[in-house]
């Protein structure tokens, strides 16, 4: 069974030399020019591991396959030609994507992984690469015409489409039902407390406090329109061009099905389209699947902020973005 985690230092051996073999089969399958005899170059991929964005895919302990997950809007996508996307909706990007050829099923792996985060995906190829083509169609992406790299090279786009998460902003008629989701998990996590959201009177009034350029709030609904998650943000006055984000909280009907992912991808492009360039969050030991959600997404833990002298929370994060 195929697995995806991310990569790290120790691995860089072991990704040049599946970079060195598909290099090699591109050239022997007619492609001799996308990544000629020295793409991805060792300072990338170095730069990759360290920036949280490669992931490799294992069967076991054995990595057989790289590639980069890269989140937020990528540049070289902004213009397309003889075509368009399918959609203007929040996607994430696989760059770099090789295996060892000692099994199958890379690409199909990292698509999979790649869904927990976004509803669509893209990626883009050369015109001789007819192998990735060719897979790229089985997985179900779709042509959709031609980008331009920055250094001006062009390469076919292709976007999946991988479902249909819905969020809209929350209201007052969803205020009851979101204060019900927060207390619940809350109770759960032996969390209903004094110094936590559980005994704040402003929990069952969430819209009121939201819906400014700087603090939105979203719920999650469900195939038959009920809210079943919540996340927000507002400015975090602490630190400059930072956003906190807020109250992430799923019902039980919604977990395992990797909901989360996409939520807190969901909160950081509305993050980046009100300008921020940072997160900070706070969350408690207690809530380890948030915690796990976080990670995974990409954020370090820090200390606590010398600014936050009150509350219960005992862990807190950062990223930029």
């Amino acid at each position: 069974m195929l697995t995806v985690r991310k990569g790290n230092r120790s691995d860089y051996d072991t990704l040049m030399r599946i970079y060195s073999k598909a290099r090699e089969f591109m050239i022997h399958t007619g492609n001799p020019d996308q990544w000629r005899h020295n793409h991805p170059a060792p300072e990338l991929i170095k730069a990759d591991i360290e920036n949280g964005i490669c992931h490799v895919v294992c069967e076991g302990e054995n990595v057989h396959g790289v590639f980069a997950l890269c989140k937020g809007d990528d540049p070289t996508y902004s213009y397309i030609e003889d075509g368009k996307w399918l959609n203007n909706e929040p996607y994430v990007t696989i760059h770099r994507i090789a295996g060892d050829g000692s099994v199958h099923g890379i690409l199909k792996c990292a698509v999979e992984y790649s869904m927990r985060f976004a509803d669509n995906i893209r990626i883009d190829t050369h015109r001789d690469n007819k192998v990735m083509q060719g897979a790229l169609a089985k997985n179900g992406f779709e042509k959709c015409g031609v980008i331009y790299l920055l250094n001006g090279e062009p390469r076919i786009a292709f976007q999946r489409c991988c479902g249909n998460t819905v969020f809209r902003e929350i209201t007052a008629e969803d205020d009851e039902a979101v204060a019900r989701l927060v207390r619940t998990n809350l109770e759960k996590a032996g969390l209903d407390i004094p110094g936590t959201a559980y005994f704040d009177p402003a929990l069952d009034r969430l819209s009121t406090l939201y819906g400014r350029a700087d603090s939105r709030y979203y719920v999650l609904l469900d195939a038959a329109g009920e809210a079943v998650g919540g996340i927000g943000f507002a400015g975090f006055e602490a630190f400059e061009d930072t956003a906190e984000m807020q109250k992430l909280y799923l019902a039980d009907s919604a977990k395992g099905k990797g909901l989360g992912y996409k939520m807190v991808y969901h909160i950081e492009a509305k993050m980046r389209e009100a300008g921020f360039k940072h997160v900070y969050l706070e969350t408690h030991s207690n809530l380890q699947a948030a915690i796990h959600i976080y990670d995974e997404s990409g954020y370090r833990e820090i200390p606590r902020p010398k600014e936050v002298v009150h509350g219960t929370m005992d862990r807190f994060f950062w990223k930029d973005i």
